[in-house]
């Protein structure tokens, strides 16, 4: 072999070894969280839709990894210790019983909130139930804070409840977590 050549064979095996080493490493994966069912989830939708906005597509420089609580929110709990066994980059929540049970279980990894729902609709409920817990399953109608509150429906989605602030009632934590399917 000649210098000129193998210098190029070095050369090139150099240029080469970053760009192998990179596509040898694992893609991030983005947990997504639902208490809703898979399908046509406009929440999830809306998500890869914001983030191929910033140039993130998947399968190519992301993995979506999707759990679906299906109204069961007893559900919620195995999904966050799942992604963060997995070391899942973010995990997208997109209500807040599932904003709840992330925030209580980890506090490295970032936690996306995704929601239907119109803050104004929300702070609107809040102030017309004064932030007391309304379906007191499991306490006496607590005074809850801002942060620590779940708008509820009072007839369920499964019943052809709309997500209205007629519809919305407050609910603490453990009331809203402990009633399972709706």
């Amino acid at each position: 072999m000649q210098r000129r050549e193998f210098i190029g064979l070095i050369g090139g095996a150099a240029g080469a070894w970053p760009l192998a080493a990179w596509a040898q490493q694992p893609m991030p994966v983005i947990g997504f969280i639902s208490v809703g069912s898979p399908g046509r989830n406009r929440m999830l939708m809306g998500a890869r839709r914001g983030l191929a906005e910033l140039g993130y597509v998947e399968g190519q420089n992301f993995v979506l990894e999707d759990r679906y609580a299906e109204a069961h929110y007893d559900r919620l709990p195995t999904f966050v210790e799942d992604f963060i066994r997995r070391r899942v980059a973010v995990i997208i929540v997109g209500s807040t019983a599932g904003l709840a049970v992330a925030k209580a279980a980890t506090q490295s990894i970032p936690i996306a909130f995704t929601t239907r729902s119109d803050p104004v609709e929300k702070l609107a409920i809040f102030r017309r139930d004064k932030g007391i817990c309304k379906i007191k399953l499991k306490c006496t109608g607590v005074k809850i804070t801002w942060d620590d509150w779940h708008a509820d429906h009072r007839t369920p989605w499964s019943k052809g409840g709309k997500t209205t602030v007629d519809n919305g009632q407050v609910a603490c934590s453990t009331c809203n977590l402990s009633k399972g399917a709706g």
